[in-house]
């Protein structure tokens, strides 16, 4: 199997043309944002190719700080068949997408790739990571019977500089979270940053009105 370095340098100025679902090299095209995707938008920030989700990098020593490096290292990525074996793929760098295990789970196995690509443009645009915590913080706010957009207002409100407010409430949320095998589910922290992010705001109206 190739390394998750060779295929991202392999990939690195690579687009998915989306009116054709064809992949196209960067010195091919004149680019079009409205019809070329480019698949790795830093090639220095390795992350899911389908939801953006940042991976984790441990750079251990000097020669991991090549690209190669940087991508063999970073955690949380998954070396995902674009056209599966069984359609008599070869082992091949081109024929690899690296994505999270989720969008590995999620994304289509047929003997098209353009089933492939269109479904990575749609998971880009309509279903990212970022998309998918903004929806979940949503329901989860829905779950307690509160609204996301009211403690949202609530907190600029309460705090000028609530960038400092939600990074603490965040780091506090995964401490009251246990571990689903060897990852956080998204629901687990979202709930951790909803109840966090109320009892903040209820200590800060307390100590308000004191």
């Amino acid at each position: 199997m190739k390394s998750k370095g060779k295929i991202a340098t392999w990939w690195q100025d690579k687009f998915i043309d989306k009116e054709t679902f064809e992949i196209v090299s960067g010195n091919e095209i004149i680019f079009e944002p409205d019809r070329y995707e480019l698949i790795i938008v830093d090639i220095g920030e390795p992350e899911c190719w389908a939801c953006g989700k940042q991976a984790i990098g441990s750079l251990e020593d000097e020669k991991q700080q090549s690209i190669i490096g940087i991508w063999n290292s970073a955690k949380g990525l998954e070396r995902c068949h674009i056209l599966s074996k069984q359609f008599g793929e070869q082992d091949e760098e081109q024929n690899y997408f690296l994505m999270c295990s989720k969008c590995h789970f999620d994304s289509p196995d047929t003997k098209d790739k353009k089933n492939f690509f269109q479904w990575v443009i749609y998971r880009r645009h309509h279903n990212s990571f970022y998309q998918q915590i903004q929806q979940t913080l949503k329901e989860t706010a829905n779950m307690k019977g509160l609204e996301i957009e009211d403690l949202c207002s609530q907190l600029e409100e309460s705090e000028p500089s609530s960038y400092k407010v939600v990074k603490m409430v965040v780091e506090k949320s995964f401490k009251s979270c246990a571990l689903h095998g060897q990852h956080f589910s998204m629901s687990s922290v979202c709930a951790g940053i909803i109840d966090e992010l109320v009892s903040y705001l209820n200590e800060d109206g307390k100590s308000k009105n004191e």
